[in-house]
């Protein structure tokens, strides 16, 4: 069956898909708030990945937390829970976002998620995207989330890493060829619907894009919208999952 003129619950539950989320600074909250419906419908990707926000959050999943212990986990974040200004190439050093991470995750270990990850993430030596599949997932998701400036750099296997969305703003890099995707894209926090982001979204063989138009923007210091950014995700995920799918994409 088509990917048109279906709604999204219907083409989710015809066949296995995979996910992906975009990066797009603390999108994490609204990606939050789309997994937790999938999670509710007890619709589980045979695989996820991510770039940044989106890495954030299909990592943590795949690792085995729980979207209601993730919302209560990102509710309760305070500023002070990841900033730890220090001298080097970028304001933040993340030992601290990295011991945050540690603390609530089931697994460090790509081997032991409940599906395969594949984090995307800048190779700041080769000045291409590298996708990251195994090892330790904690660092990979520091690596995908490092944006630059804001983040050290994050060191793997000798070489330092910064945000996957650089290059790779959808977390796409590691999809193989007609595979059935459902893609979750954040917007940049200014933009219209006659803008070039609209006209620029992945254009993908198999693949089913939702763009939420009117979330709520979420940053450092201003982490109380969080929460209002999950909420929209979310009850505007219930509705889009009886939206019907036009040309591979619901716009809502």
């Amino acid at each position: 069956m088509s990917a048109n003129n279906i709604t999204l619950r219907d083409w989710l539950q015809q066949e296995k898909f995979s996910l992906a989320m975009s990066s797009g600074f603390f999108g994490f909250f609204a990606h939050c708030g789309i997994i937790s419906v999938l999670e509710e419908e007890k619709l589980t990707p045979k695989r996820a990945s991510g770039s940044s926000a989106g890495a954030l959050i299909t990592g943590c999943w795949g690792a085995g937390v729980a979207a209601k212990n993730m919302s209560e986990e990102l509710f309760s974040l305070q500023r002070e829970d990841f900033w730890d200004p220090s001298f080097g190439l970028g304001l933040l050093k993340g030992q601290l976002f990295d011991k945050r991470l540690r603390s609530f995750m089931p697994t460090t270990d790509f081997s032991k998620c409940r599906f395969p990850i594949s984090i995307s993430a800048y190779d700041a030596i080769l000045q291409k995207t590298k996708v990251l599949e195994s090892g330790d997932i904690v660092r990979a998701i520091r690596a995908s989330c490092a944006v630059p400036l804001l983040f050290h750099p994050v060191w793997i296997k000798r070489k330092p890493f910064l945000d996957g969305g650089i290059r790779d703003h959808g977390g796409l890099k590691s999809i193989k060829k007609n595979e059935r995707m459902f893609y979750h894209h954040l917007l940049p926090r200014k933009h219209n619907n006659k803008s070039r982001f609209f006209k620029r979204l992945p254009q993908k063989n198999n693949m089913v894009t939702l763009v939420l138009t009117s979330l709520p923007s979420v940053g450092p210091y201003c982490l109380e919208n969080g929460r209002n950014a999950y909420n929209h995700a979310y009850n505007t995920m219930k509705k889009a999952m009886n939206t019907p799918i036009k040309n591979g994409k619901i716009i809502i």
